[in-house]
């Protein structure tokens, strides 16, 4: 069998077993207990299958169902404990994740399209004959031009929450639930990827305007104060940059720390 890249942990091989437990009442009021041994590439298929059993016994059987081995203590199988389970096993690769999507963004990825609304779209492939048979894929779809604004009030039913990104010398707008999972998706979309710096995709001084309307950039505005924003032209009278969004982070980059000014009388105070 081959192997994916499979990471380890100091108390789950690809030997492992685990024990399920099954206990219930049988018609003459006798508590029975039967246990099976399973491996853990079987370890989610089973559990989904115990817990099953569980709730689909009559109140008279009183059904409950644990499992316990390497690396998992005993708990029994309830939807806190396959949380807990799919936390432990998504790493290994050994749960298949449904199609979701974890964020939108709204950015100008290419010169030619503008700013487009891409969904950020999260699966897993089905990887034959590897220890690691899942994969986890990331990818952008594009929203069509007319369900744009739907999309963005589709995000804030969800309480997705917007930080201003600075992809392709441009502000941007992430949204995004778990901030972790947006941002590794982002990281492995190639065509995102590719402006990361250093490993990091730089923050713009942006936020999203519901309005929308009467701004230079569709639905954001500027989150940095006209008083910083002076401060900054002083500071780098050289930048051709909108100092209204770009990160200061870029503008060290490209011109260094600046001038001192009134606000900044020093480079130890530079953003």
């Amino acid at each position: 069998m081959q192997t994916a890249n499979l990471p380890q942990s100091p108390t789950i091989d690809l030997n492992s077993r685990y024990v399920f437990e099954f206990r219930w009442q049988d018609a003459n009021n006798q508590t029975q207990l039967r246990k099976r041994r399973v491996p853990l590439a079987d370890l989610w298929q089973k559990f989904n299958l115990a817990a099953d059993w569980r709730r689909a016994g009559r109140p008279s059987e009183v059904r409950t169902v644990s499992f316990y081995g390497p690396g998992i203590s005993r708990s029994l199988c309830d939807e806190m404990a396959r949380d807990h389970l799919r936390e432990v096993l998504e790493p290994l690769g050994l749960v298949p994740l449904e199609p979701a999507y974890c964020g939108l963004l709204w950015a100008w990825l290419s010169d030619s399209d503008g700013y487009v609304l891409y969904k950020i779209r999260q699966e897993s492939v089905a990887l034959d004959g590897f220890e690691k048979p899942y994969l986890v894929t990331y990818g952008l779809e594009q929203v069509e031009a007319d369900k744009i604004e739907v999309a963005f009030y589709w995000s804030i039913e969800k309480c997705w929450f917007s930080r201003g990104v600075w992809i392709n010398d441009r502000p941007g707008l992430a949204f995004m639930g778990n901030h972790l999972v947006a941002w590794k998706a982002l990281e492995e979309c190639p065509r995102v990827s590719r402006h990361f710096i250093d490993g990091h995709l730089p923050l713009a001084k942006v936020r999203y305007d519901f309005k929308g309307k009467d701004n230079r950039y569709p639905y954001m505005a500027p989150t940095r104060s006209r008083p910083r924003i002076q401060d900054l032209r002083s500071r780098y009278p050289r930048a051709t940059e909108d100092l209204a969004v770009v990160p200061a982070s870029i503008l060290q980059r490209d011109y260094g720390y600046g001038l001192p000014t009134g606000i900044s009388p020093s480079p130890a105070f530079a953003g």
